[in-house]
């Protein structure tokens, strides 16, 4: 996963672009959400090594300590956790119909992915698993140390941030490759160019192996884990595989599983932009190691949509019929139930009560009550940032320059998903 040396500086004139989006720095000096406290010492030192002319070692010297800090105490768990489950993981024969839930970041791809992995009969990553890639059978002994670094709740949406909810398997990709990963912005903005192949994987032969490898080795490690209680001559159950970036990557992931479903959300894509800024301030300061501008960020968010929105419309086509389900995040806030019932009956899934009556569900339904305090309904919103404003309140909070670039960049995003702009 080596970087290209001819793309990785700033981004020409960045501090001098105007920005359509303006952003405050803050929590310069936090240590805390950081997905790189999951990482062992030769996967940090080699992300650090790699970028070391980008990284700013002083301004980010406190985040960085602690990060090598705890890479030495995750390299030793990686190490004795490799010698007792390595060669088991390797013999793991991945069930060969995962669930891949798509769609842009905030348009309720979470939500989603929660409801549907309340199904005993689904395995999925959780946050635990996802963050602590190399060790997580045994930093599940040590989650008091974790409360130290990770905050109860996330901080672009208030939802509850559980070690044991589902998570997203693009960061245990990015620990295990080494920054081989479509993620790599959340630490060096400044140089998000060099990374935008990796959204879509149309990449060079070395990264796209890395990649891949990686991908499957945490599918496997979970799998093995996860299913380790049923009887040796079950068949693994189905993952339930979540991460936003996966949108842009159909070819890819059909070649690795050419029998797999998608559920594709989407989303008004006034809110979808403002959701994704508003996301960009309140979460990504704390992952950086290096300082980018207002320009660096706000152009990121908006190349990051096109080529997500562009890959997937291009390529939908290829998914076997039957195989696929796009959902309307505006309908499913309404009704939860009604939208997780259209995905079993398409899919074939079985007795929806698996999943409706499940404890999981049950406790993930109540919860959300505390989540939003307005007049819609419990289950509204779960996954928005923005707390149940309605579109028309959205456009009136991105200014005229902001909607006329919005409506002009993004008008086959409105039109391919028939949204009114």
């Amino acid at each position: 996963g080596d970087r290209r040396e001819d793309t990785g500086d700033r981004q020409e004139g960045s501090d001098r672009r105007d920005s359509l989006f303006k952003f405050h720095r803050v929590g310069v000096l936090s240590c805390k959400n950081n997905i790189l406290f999951g990482a062992t010492l030769p996967q940090l030192l080699g992300i650090l090594i790699r970028n070391r002319k980008y990284v700013e070692w002083f301004k980010y010297g406190v985040r960085i300590c602690c990060l090598l800090m705890f890479a030495i105490f995750n390299t030793i768990l990686s190490v004795l956790e490799s010698i007792r489950h390595k060669f088991a993981i390797s013999q793991v024969q991945l069930n060969d119909e995962p669930i891949f839930v798509i769609g842009h970041p905030r348009t309720g791809t979470t939500l989603v992915h929660n409801v549907l992995s309340s199904d005993a009969r689904f395995s999925f990553a959780t946050n635990l698993q996802v963050g602590f890639p190399s060790t997580f059978i045994l930093m599940s002994n040590f989650q008091w140390l974790l409360s130290f670094f990770v905050d109860k709740k996330r901080p672009m949406d208030n939802m509850e941030l559980s070690l044991d909810l589902p998570g997203e398997d693009e960061i245990a990709t990015t620990l295990l490759s080494g920054g081989c990963s479509a993620y790599m912005p959340l630490f060096f903005m400044s140089q998000y160019k060099t990374y935008l192949d990796l959204l879509n994987l149309n990449t060079t032969k070395e990264r796209l192996d890395t990649w891949t490898a990686s991908f499957l080795f945490f599918l496997k490690k979970i799998t093995y884990w996860n299913d380790r209680s049923l009887a040796k001559q079950s068949a693994h159950r189905r993952l339930i595989i979540k991460s936003p970036v996966h949108t842009s990557r159909i070819p890819t992931l059909l070649r690795l599983f050419p029998k797999a479903k998608f559920i594709f959300c989407y989303r008004d894509p006034y809110t979808v932009v403002q959701s994704a800024v508003h996301m960009a301030q309140s979460y990504y300061w704390y992952t950086y190691l290096n300082e980018p501008s207002d320009a660096d960020i706000s152009d990121f968010v908006l190349d990051q949509m096109e080529i997500i929105y562009r890959e997937y419309f291009k390529h939908r086509n290829l998914i076997p019929k039957g195989n696929l389900v796009e959902i309307k995040f505006e309908e499913m806030e309404n009704d939860i139930i009604k939208t997780m019932e259209s995905i079993y009956d398409q899919f074939s899934l079985g007795d929806i009560k698996n999943l409706t009556e499940s404890a999981m569900f049950k406790k993930y339904r109540e919860g959300m009550t505390d989540f939003k305090k307005n007049s819609l309904s419990v289950m509204t919103s779960m996954a928005d940032l923005i707390g149940g404003l309605t579109v028309s309140d959205v456009r009136k909070r991105l200014n005229e320059e902001q909607k006329e670039a919005v409506k002009k960049r993004f008008a086959f995003i409105f039109e391919t998903l028939n949204y009114q702009m």
